[in-house]
């Protein structure tokens, strides 16, 4: 990140991704088992991949 505007929202979405990826399994689906399971870390993934490349989008070496 090159500029601190763009930190404050980044941080807030990273801590709801760990939250949510430690709430979720534990809690809403401790007694699921197959789709739902799949279909929620298949998101997650996906969630953690679009926050990382938005990280990295205005980062710069100095």
């Amino acid at each position: 990140m090159s500029t601190r505007r763009g930190l404050g929202p980044w941080l807030a979405a990273l801590v709801v991704l760990v939250v949510l990826g430690g709430g979720v399994p534990h809690g809403l689906l401790a007694d699921q088992r197959g789709w739902f399971t799949a279909l929620f870390w298949t998101g997650f993934g996906l969630a953690v991949v679009v926050l990382i490349a938005l990280g990295l989008r205005g980062w710069r070496d100095r």
